[in-house]
């Protein structure tokens, strides 16, 4: 009976140090002087870091700031980009230095939960074929490290070896014709993700980085 209230006692205490477990909170913000309103904010410290940026790009300036507020005071620990973006929000400029998500990098997230020290190769190439307006369209909603699917494509009519790069479910371009070889063998056993975004005028580039126990 001892060591259960023990237990109890010590849940108790976990509970009230450690609130911020949750991927999200819930906050009250004001609409106006007598209205009151909660939403469900992601939490900054567990949350993937593009979800807190969406969210942060879809609330008013004042919302950004009474949630930004209201995290600080709860004690939250909010990563620099983020608090960054939430900064940006505030002054109404948060699109100011064009594409959102590409000032976003979640290596660091991505490392940690997607285990990728488990790993013991890396293998990266450029990214073809992206040129294509829609695919740029794409592109351009991914974040650094964002998580990519490479998918054979034997049926397609200019290369039965190519091999597709995609999002969840738009395709964002093809692995190069010269290291399909090289990329084939690693698909049993790996992850991917964008290590690098660049623009120059209206040309892009992209770069793909596998992680894989495999070696070449």
């Amino acid at each position: 009976m001892v060591i259960v209230l023990i237990l109890i006692i010590l849940l108790i205490g976990f509970m009230i140090f450690y609130p911020n477990a949750p991927t999200k909170s819930t906050l009250k913000v004001s609409k106006t002087s007598s209205y009151q309103t909660k939403i469900s904010v992601p939490n900054p410290e567990t949350s993937n870091p593009k979800d807190v940026a969406t969210f942060i790009a879809n609330i008013s300036s004042d919302t950004a700031k009474q949630v930004y507020d209201q995290l600080k005071e709860k004690g939250f620990q909010i990563p620099f980009d983020i608090e960054e973006m939430f900064k940006d929000a505030i002054d109404g400029k948060l699109f100011y230095f064009g594409n959102l998500y590409w000032r976003l990098n979640i290596k660091a997230y991505q490392y940690k939960t997607e285990h990728l020290s488990d790993y013991a190769y890396t293998f990266s190439f450029d990214l073809k074929g992206i040129q294509i307006p829609i695919r740029r369209k794409h592109l351009e909603e991914c974040v650094f490290y964002e998580r990519v699917i490479l998918k054979p494509e034997p049926s397609n009519k200019y290369d039965n070896n190519a091999i597709k790069v995609m999002t969840e479910n738009k395709l964002l371009g093809y692995v190069g014709r010269n290291e399909t070889q090289e990329v084939k063998p690693l698909l049993t056993d790996y992850k991917a993700f964008i290590a690098d975004i660049s623009t120059i005028d209206a040309y892009i580039a992209a770069t793909i980085i596998i992680y894989s126990n495999i070696k070449l």
